[in-house]
């Protein structure tokens, strides 16, 4: 899977995955246009796929009633089924948490391909292509946070998930 800031040339002063790509999201979370975000993510995930993070990514952005359900025609199903074991294993590793670690086996890591066919799918709608264009021509005019966007920022981005989603990167000012 290609970066987002290399797809699109998207680049910043810290490496190639730095300021710009934040900023790029930044704007993309300001927009209210998350499918960027998710992409990034799943890149994120593929690195090093964990229970945590996979249960994250699909609660904010897969689940039927996600609060950042990204937009695409696709089978959600497929994604759901995909998550019923990974969804046990997050379970049980919280109950373990609570009543101390049972008998059985350590969970297996889940698939690093699990959200790839999502995302690439995002990645082919012209959603990045837009947007990139609208970030330029936008570029020093962001818009501000309306009440809505600064509330999801705050409770899924923001916070420290550092036990809820595995680590993942959080996007702050």
């Amino acid at each position: 899977m290609v970066a987002i800031s290399e797809a699109y040339g998207i680049h910043g002063d810290v490496g190639s995955e730095g300021r710009g790509t934040l900023d790029f999201l930044d704007y993309c979370v300001r927009c209210m246009q998350l499918e960027p975000l998710f992409v990034f993510l799943v890149q994120e995930y593929r690195a090093n796929p964990t229970i945590p993070k996979a249960v994250a990514l699909f609660h904010t952005f897969c689940a039927p009633a996600a609060p950042a359900k990204v937009s695409v025609d696709s089978d959600d199903g497929e994604i759901q089924t995909a998550m019923r074991p990974i969804t046990v294993s997050w379970t049980r590793m919280q109950a373990a948490l609570v009543f101390g670690p049972g008998n059985g086996a350590p969970p297996m890591p889940p698939p690093a391909s699990l959200f790839d066919a999502l995302a690439e799918k995002i990645m082919c709608t012209g959603v990045f292509v837009k947007l990139k264009r609208r970030y330029r021509a936008d570029l020093g005019n962001v818009p501000k946070m309306n009440r809505v966007q600064q509330h999801f920022v705050e409770k899924n981005l923001a916070a420290d998930h550092s036990t809820s989603s595995g680590g993942c990167r959080v996007l702050a000012d």
